[in-house]
């Protein structure tokens, strides 16, 4: 999909000649002009191969005859997935192979790249809105991967693919959210067992996780904060784990979890004790990867475009506003950035790159390019787009009112985005960091 090229390259550019504007071929050394973090791969395919488009197709026919209507009513009563025919359909998904497709082959996946991994992920949860679990899929199953000991792997990748095992990533704190050195949860070991004390909160699906992935303090020593910090798997029913209910805009439930003299295995350790933001970083690089897939905005602007073409206003289609056609233009062009930026990311896996900056880029764009989906199908929908859940309105109406509601948290999820717009610059293009 996506093509290396040389340093140079031909460009037309703009020139002078005679008093005439004329454009000239030329060569650019694209090395010279571009910083090393946003040059890697700069010239690229955008055209899905003909196996990745049959892939492609295949996905879509698959998923469109098992979305029956009871499920799909399901998920629109319970979007986070806690009803049996999802629960029973994402085992389906596991059984059939699809959510370790891009999963090596020796750890039960089918050994694709990245690029058609996202192709999957693209359709199931973006365009079908199927929740599936990504933090399990996207980010804890690769980082056991690479950091997990063998035991851990045969502990845990099995049961991810099957969806019998699923995880909650707890990092955020009271006082450690955008700054995870600040962090005071400790685990403090004894013996052949490690002791964890500490609150974590707005912890996604925490309520419905079987294990928590759990960041906590094991140096104490404040000139070591940066170090201090290790990984651990925590099983959410162990003794001394209290969960608490947080309801965000739209009924979005987030939890509060209180850990009181937990006592874990020391073979639940990941890695090695005091790397834990090291690990930590590469974890919410792959969480980042999947926030935003672009059929998600895509589809929202389908079922507006389609709902404008039929509801009439001052006894003409609203579609034919100039106005909202404008709308829909500007809506569908950052859609395509969208969807430019995933491919980008995917290719950059494809290579060994863990895309620091570019998921970040993600995450950024991708959070406030939905919201402005969202806030622009209101806007033209005008009082339509104002009824909430419940009041009989058309279902493509409480949904956008629901998921309007709901996208505001994911600007704070895997990272503020005003903390990721310094990353980006500081790392993509070497600025140094604002004061």
């Amino acid at each position: 999909m996506w093509n290396d090229n040389s340093s140079t390259q031909r460009v037309s550019v703009p020139v002078r000649i005679d008093g005439i504007s004329r454009m000239r071929d030329t060569t650019v050394n694209l090395r010279a002009v571009f910083s090393p973090g946003i040059r890697r791969g700069l010239a690229m395919d955008l055209e899905l191969t003909p196996e990745q488009k049959q892939l492609e197709e295949a996905i879509f026919r698959y998923l469109r005859s098992n979305m029956t209507p009871n499920l799909e009513r399901e998920l629109e009563e319970h979007p986070e997935g806690e009803g049996p025919l999802c629960k029973q359909f994402l085992r389906q998904l596991g059984t059939d192979g699809w959510m370790g497709i891009g999963w090596p082959k020796e750890h039960g996946g089918q050994g694709r790249s990245p690029i058609e991994q996202y192709i999957f992920f693209d359709l199931a949860l973006g365009y079908f809105r199927i929740p599936l679990p990504v933090l399990s899929l996207m980010t804890v199953g690769p980082s056991l991967m690479l950091l997990g000991t063998e035991d851990q792997k045969k502990r845990f990748l099995p049961g991810i693919l099957t969806t019998d095992t699923t995880f909650a990533i707890a990092y955020t704190e009271p006082e450690a959210g955008t700054d995870l050195f600040s962090l005071k949860a400790t685990a403090v070991r004894d013996g052949d067992s490690y002791i964890i004390n500490g609150q974590k909160i707005f912890t996604t699906a925490g309520h419905l996780a079987d294990y928590f992935w759990l960041a906590a303090r094991t140096d104490p020593d404040p000139a070591k904060r940066h170090q201090g910090i290790s990984i651990f798997l925590i099983d959410a029913r162990s003794p001394g784990i209290t969960i608490e209910p947080m309801y965000l805009m739209g009924d979005y439930r987030v939890n509060v979890e209180f850990f009181d003299n937990v006592r874990i295995p020391k073979e639940n350790l990941i890695g090695r004790e005091n790397r834990g933001f090291e690990y930590m970083l590469t974890q919410l690089a792959h969480e980042r990867i999947a926030m935003v897939p672009h059929s998600a905005p895509l589809r929202h602007i389908g079922d507006v475009a389609r709902w404008a073409q039929n509801t009439r206003r001052n006894g003409a289609p609203i579609a034919d506003e100039p106005w909202v056609r404008n709308k829909f233009a500007e809506m569908t062009v950052e859609t395509e950035v969208l969807k430019i930026l995933n491919y980008r990311v995917a290719w950059l896996m494809t290579k060994g790159v863990t895309p620091h900056v570019e998921s970040a880029m993600i995450k950024v764009f991708g959070t406030e390019q939905i919201h402005r989906v969202f806030r622009t199908c209101l806007e033209i929908m005008g009082p339509y787009g104002q009824l909430k859940k419940g009041t009989g309105a058309a279902r493509i109406v409480t949904r956008i009112q629901r998921e309007s509601q709901n996208c505001l948290q994911m600007t704070f999820a895997g990272g503020a985005n005003e903390v990721l717009r310094d990353s980006i610059a500081m790392l993509g293009l070497g600025l140094m960091k604002s004061r």
